[in-house]
């Protein structure tokens, strides 16, 4: 029998959690702010991505950096060497 894990949105904890934190800031007022909020409700849950979104975003990031440095390289080169090399 396990727990239900709930990924917290941290902006809204930290909206939730102000008026705790500006008595202490403390690892105590924090758990008892967070407590509080999910006793009441007042928290929004985050959805996770898979580990293949996170790849999928990575490929793509590189896939623009290379770009924008081929570009680069485009433009430093001269236009003769271009028009002759490229095919």
């Amino acid at each position: 029998m396990g727990f239900m894990t709930v990924r917290l949105s941290s902006t809204s904890c930290q909206i939730a959690l102000y008026p705790v934190r500006l008595v202490a800031v403390t690892d105590k007022a924090d758990a008892l702010g967070t407590a509080n909020m999910m006793r009441a409700g007042w928290f929004r849950q985050a959805s996770i991505k898979s580990e293949s979104c996170y790849r999928k975003g990575l490929l793509l990031t590189h896939r623009r950096n290379l770009n924008a440095e081929f570009l680069d390289l485009e433009n430093v080169l001269p236009e003769r060497w271009v028009t002759v090399h490229s095919g």
